[in-house]
Parts: C-alpha cells; structure tokens; sequence
C-alpha cells in the first residue's frame, strides 16, 4: 500500500471528474469504521479519510439499542466531517450475514429481435426473482442479483451474452435478501443522526469482504471467504467465478469470549483481554514450560480460587473454534448437496474479520478442513487446505487520511470492499434509488444501466 501526499490539511483532496467520491459505513459489533474513498476503472482504492470509534447498543451483530446505536454512529459522522471538513450526503453500508437469505433460481428471456440486447439480459436475470418464495420475499429485501452462468442454445460457457445471436437467453443468479427489519432500522438509525445523509446502498458484507481481498484466480479455482468479526461470521463461496454460497451465522470473536467467560466463571471484559492477550487458536503450538502459567486476572471478577493457566484458556479457544467451523463447514456442505454439483475450492479459505489475527487459526481451520475429506457426508464438497489472511489489497492512502496500518488490517476488509462493491457492484446490488422508481424489488433498470456503462467501457 502506498502513501499519496498532499497538504498538511485534513480537507479531502479534489477528485477528478471520472473518480466519484464513495462514503461507506462498517457497522460492527466491537467497532464502527467509517471511510472515504475514489475507486478507479481497475480497481484501485485511494483512500481519502478514515476514522473508527468504539461502537454501542448493538451485541453479536443484533440490536439492543436504538438510542445507544444512533449515538455512537452521530458521534463517529460528527468526528469525521470535522476531522476532513466534509459534509456527507449518501453512504454505502453493510449488512453481516445473519441477516441475509441467499439462493440460487433459474431465469430466462426469449430474445425478440434474434440479438441479445440490454433489456433481454436484464429479463432474463430479473425473472430469476419468481423462484423466490413469496414468504421470503415478504420479509426480505432483495439487494444481490448477482448473474452466475449464462447460456444459450449455442452456447454454454457465455462470460457477457451483449449482442450475440440468440432465440434464448438463459440465467443461473444468485439471489441476495436482507431482512427487512433490519434494513430499516439501520437507515433510521442513521437518518436519525443526520436527516440529510442517505443510504444508498445496502450490501452484503461478504460480497464487501470478497471485494476487498480476493483475486480473480481464487474465485476462478474456487474459494471460501470467511468474515469472522467480533459479533458474527460471514461466508461466501465462490467457484469458475461464480458466487454460489452466502449466509451467516451470530457467532465470531465474542463466542469465543462467552465462552471463555462461562468455563471460566469470569466477566466478558476479563475473558476478552485474556484472550487478545495470552490465547492462541492452537495449543500444540505453546511451549510446554507455558502450560502450566498462571494468567494473572486484573477486575476481580472472577471467584477468590479461581486461576487459570495458558494451556486451559487456549484449548478453551481451540474447543469454541471447532465448535463455530463445524456449523460453517456443514452449513457449505448442505447448500452443496441440496442445490450444487460438486465443487471444488482449489484456493481453500481466505480469512478476514479481527478474530483472523488471531494466533495459528490458519493452522486449526487448515486441520478441520483435511479431516472434512474423511467425512462420508461431504463427498459433493472438496477443499484445499490452504488457508491464508486476507488484507485489503490495491490500495492507496492519502498523507493525514487515517491510520494507514489500521486500513490495510485484515478487520478493515468490510470497510474497503464497501466502497469498491459500491463503485463495480452496480448490476448485482441495488441501491435506494431503485426504489425511487416505484419498486424497490424490481432491478430492471439497474441492470440495464449496468450493462450501458459495461458496454461503454468494453466495446
């Protein structure tokens, strides 16, 4: 990641006529991250401004406070406009994984004038939404269409069907709800801090997270990428570039915590320092002469008998991993014998989200993952182990733009890949606007639009 120079000022810098200025907000469980920046054609992020603050009324990824949720993100705005003399009006946010309810459906178009255009593509991956339950739909918004796989009756294998020759036109797409709920009372919550800021697009986080740290020739052979935050766990899957698999589950870092909190019978701030401070995923990988250390406790929370040593806290860890991959792995292994044909992920998993940083997790997910290949039951799923961390990638930050260690960190990945999901995302995610037009289901016009500027790019 480089440095961009400028003035000694926080005023962000003018942006050129073709690079837009994007606003994205993370809302997490521990953290609220909030960034600015310009996203050009290849991709390449400059970020302009970046702050985090502490966040509030909210706990493993569910609300438990209005009041508590909207302050802490006025109070984040209120820093940032004042840090970078910026007044924000629109912004991207993101939406964790327990919230959303993805699935795959078939759609077509018959092509009127014998030649694809536009309009055709845009039926074809809009019909995909009739196969949609209408229970869902009644309690989910959609905000992913995302296009898999086209083909015709001359081909099977089109990448962008624009202006072939065709009587038919057929679509695999990868359907993206948010719960709708939810949705609105995190754009009240912001809209209450400031009535001027809109929320333009609503976005999955593991579609952020992919955006931020995945490359094209791991999406290609296949990947996992796996969010895990503080208060939940996003997962993605991707295969011959397709997005085949999203859901989430309420479990991340503070699982682990809870559960140190409870083997332990000490306070959740007492078992979350433990653990930043002393644990590691695998305790093979201690020194034997540190098994039997006593880790000092500091609130006095815990009973007046109560000790614990390095290796009891760090196979408490282990045990609370294996525990939260299991539900993961299997959750991949169901989507994969219900609605897939076989798969697979020859790149392994990409890790991000803070609990990533912690000690040898690669090493422990990297061991589950082989012992899946044993289990009878997986026999439609096969995965590389490998298995590395995920960093924000083609990026660069403007001198007094934020802490440039904290933006490149793997628990930035949401935040970054807000901003490029915003900006290439166009046909795949719908924004508020849509609903301007009358339906805020109904993507027509985004995915004509998506395909106007692709071909004004492309051809």
């Amino acid at each position: 990641m480089s440095i961009m120079r400028k003035k000694k000022s926080s005023t962000l810098p003018a942006m050129n006529d073709d690079e837009k200025l994007l606003y994205a907000l993370d809302i997490g469980a521990s953290k609220l991250r909030l960034i600015a920046g310009r996203v050009d054609e290849p991709g390449h992020i400059k970020i302009v401004g970046f702050l985090e603050s502490k966040s509030a009324g909210i706990v493993q990824c569910s609300i438990t406070s209005m009041e508590m949720l909207t302050k802490s993100i006025a109070s984040l705005i209120l820093n940032y406009q004042n840090t970078f003399r910026v007044s924000i009006t629109d912004i991207a946010v993101g939406v964790p994984g327990y919230y959303i309810l993805a699935e795959n459906h078939h759609g077509t178009a018959t092509i009127q004038t014998g030649q694809i255009t536009e309009d055709d593509i845009a039926n074809a991956v809009t019909s995909a939404r009739a196969g949609v339950k209408s229970s869902t739909d009644e309690n989910y918004t959609t905000i992913h269409l995302i296009p898999q796989n086209y083909w015709t009756e001359s081909s099977n294998l089109v990448q962008n069907p624009l202006n072939m020759f065709a009587k038919r036109l057929d679509v695999n797409v990868h359907i993206i709800g948010c719960n709708s709920m939810y949705m609105k009372n995190i754009e009240s919550a912001i809209k209450m801090t400031n009535s001027e800021i809109d929320t333009t697009n609503v976005i999955y986080e593991g579609v952020a997270a992919s955006y931020a740290v995945l490359t094209e020739q791991e999406k290609d052979i296949g990947v996992i990428e796996l969010d895990i935050g503080d208060g939940s766990v996003c997962v993605s899957v991707f295969e011959s570039n397709r997005q085949l698999v999203s859901f989430g589950i309420p479990d991340g870092g503070s699982y682990l915590t809870k559960n140190i909190a409870k083997a332990f019978s000490i306070s959740m701030a007492e078992a979350e320092r433990l653990k930043c401070t002393y644990g590691i995923a695998e305790p093979s990988r201690l020194d034997p002469k540190e098994y039997e250390d006593v880790l000092p406790l500091s609130d006095g929370s815990a009973p007046v008998d109560t000790y614990i040593t390095k290796i009891a806290l760090c196979s408490q860890i282990r045990k609370s991993l294996d525990s939260m991959l299991s539900i993961i792995l299997q959750k991949i292994v169901e989507a994969c014998g219900a609605s897939l044909d076989k798969l697979n992920i020859g790149a392994g998993v990409v890790l991000t989200g803070g609990t990533a940083k912690l000690p040898y997790i690669e090493q422990v997910i990297s061991e589950r993952i082989s012992r899946l290949a044993e289990d009878p039951t997986c026999r439609f799923l096969t995965i590389s182990s490998k298995v590395r961390i995920g960093h924000p990638r083609d990026l660069s930050i403007f001198e007094n733009a934020g802490d440039r260690r904290a933006v490149s960190d793997t628990d930035s990945a949401v935040a970054v890949g807000l901003l490029r999901a915003a900006r290439f995302n166009e046909m795949n995610q719908l924004s508020k606007n849509d609903a301007d037009d009358g339906d805020s289901n109904n993507p027509l016009k985004k995915v004509r639009n998506f395909f106007k500027h692709w071909a004004e790019r492309e051809l």
